[in-house]
This record gives C-alpha cells, sequence and structure tokens, in this order.
C-alpha cells in the first residue's frame, strides 16, 4: 500500500525536541511519516484515557449516600459533581421519596471514552435487587480561586442514572 502525502498515519506519539533552557514543559507531538512534528497534543497528565477506578468509586459512593439521605446535597456541592448532575439527583430523589437505599456497590467498570470523557457502569444492591447505574466523568480544569496548587484538573461526575 503506498502512503499519500500529506496526510498522518496512525503512529505512536513521538516527543518533541527539548528546548535547551525549558526541558519540563515539553508536550508530545503527532509525528508524520518523515519524522516532522506537526500540531502538538495534549500531555499525558493533562488527559488521562480512564478515570482511576477509586476516584469513581468514591465519587459514586457519595452519589449513592445523598441517594439514601445519608448525605446531605450540600456535601456535594463542594465536589466535582456538575450542577447538571445535582439537578438529575434532586429530581431523582424528589421522584423515589426513599424507596432507593443503596447498600453497596457490587461491581464498577470503566468505560474509555473520546478525548476527556470517559463512560461507567456498576452494578449496585438497592435492598434485595442489583440495579445498574451509570454516568459520564469528563476530566476539567479546576477553578484557579479554589484549586489545590499541585492540581490544575480532576475528574467531573456529568451524569449519573439508575437503570
Amino acid at each position: 500500500m503506498n502512503q499519500l502525502t500529506g496526510y498522518v498515519y496512525l503512529q505512536k506519539p513521538a516527543p518533541t525536541r527539548a528546548v535547551a533552557n525549558d526541558r519540563k514543559h515539553t508536550t508530545p507531538a503527532t509525528p508524520t511519516p518523515s519524522g516532522d512534528s506537526l500540531a502538538p497534543v495534549p500531555s499525558v497528565a493533562d488527559t488521562p484515557e480512564v478515570a482511576p477506578r477509586p476516584i469513581v468509586g468514591r465519587l459514586l459512593t457519595f452519589w449513592l449516600e445523598a441517594l439514601a439521605g445519608r448525605r446531605s446535597l450540600k456535601t456535594l456541592r463542594r465536589a466535582p459533581f456538575t450542577p447538571m448532575a445535582l439537578a438529575d439527583l434532586e429530581r431523582t430523589i424528589a421522584r423515589e421519596k426513599g424507596n432507593l437505599t443503596a447498600s453497596g456497590i457490587k461491581s464498577l467498570h470503566i468505560q474509555p471514552g473520546a478525548g476527556r470523557r470517559t463512560r461507567f457502569c456498576a452494578s449496585v444492591a438497592f435492598g434485595a435487587r442489583v440495579r445498574a447505574v451509570v454516568g459520564t466523568l469528563s476530566w476539567r480544569r479546576l477553578d484557579p480561586r479554589i484549586r489545590k496548587p499541585q492540581r490544575t484538573h480532576a475528574w467531573h461526575v456529568e451524569v449519573i442514572q439508575v437503570i
């Protein structure tokens, strides 16, 4: 198969040449078949492929505790939940009126997403029943006024839904 000129073929990202004075700020770039670099892509530290399992489990546990009434919604407003996710949770609490009391997460599966998003699916015990809980997380920049100095980004819950 002949390669067409002007097209970038799928290859592992290669780092750009480091500048002598500033080696720590280099980012990987997409190489062309000739070895030249095109536009830089976000660094690996800025764009993780998948949300770490402990983080997703912790955020899901917070959400389930709020759904069961064991945690107030005020505490979730300080956690990395989008306003849309909190509004959906308030509607779910009002609709179910205490009928959903989760006793524990049975399994958790995390699916890599496109770009800065990832999806998850969990099996959660609600009394004698086991139901699926699905959701989406996004990798977002933290507010510089309230963020911790060592972190610039964090996973935020966009949507969680009980099926």
